[in-house]
């Protein structure tokens, strides 16, 4: 579809559809996002997130060029129940299940919340029911056309 649009061509956008909500799962979570599928955990993180939530949150991106909102995750101010962990994968490698428990009580009971490529979310998915991660849930937004 987008290969076929060009300047000045009119279409109709709808959406959001579903019910991507960080408010509706426990309070010990990982946000995780893949490349552009930080938008929605943008409302997130600008949000007030309740105190007694206690949040890590996975931005993996391809290179410094490509990642979005970096500087302004970055300049988030410093909070108890936010953990942020950036990881540019052409230094660092792709994001994996293991990176992630490296940062995380494996026993506390998890919701997880993934926006990202469906190969991305599928793997990580796996890998972390593997490593013995305690979820309660893996929520994931679409993240396609419809």
């Amino acid at each position: 579809m987008l290969d076929t649009l060009k300047v000045g061509h009119e279409f109709l956008v709808s959406g959001p559809h579903g019910k991507f909500n960080y408010i509706t799962g426990s309070k010990k979570q990982i946000w995780i996002a893949g490349g552009i599928g930080i938008t929605p955990f943008r409302s997130f993180y600008q949000s007030d997130i309740p105190e007694d939530y206690s949040i890590d949150f996975f931005y993996a991106f391809n290179n410094k060029e490509e990642g979005a909102y970096i500087e302004e995750i970055m300049k988030l101010p410093k909070r108890n129940n936010l953990r942020v962990h950036l990881l540019n994968s052409k230094e660092e490698g792709f994001l994996s299940g293991e990176k992630i428990i490296k940062y995380v009580n494996k026993t506390d009971p998890v919701d997880v919340y993934f926006c990202g490529p469906k190969p991305m979310r599928e793997i990580l998915k796996k890998q972390l029911k593997k490593s013995q991660l305690n979820i309660i849930d893996f929520h994931y937004d679409n993240f396609q056309f419809k």
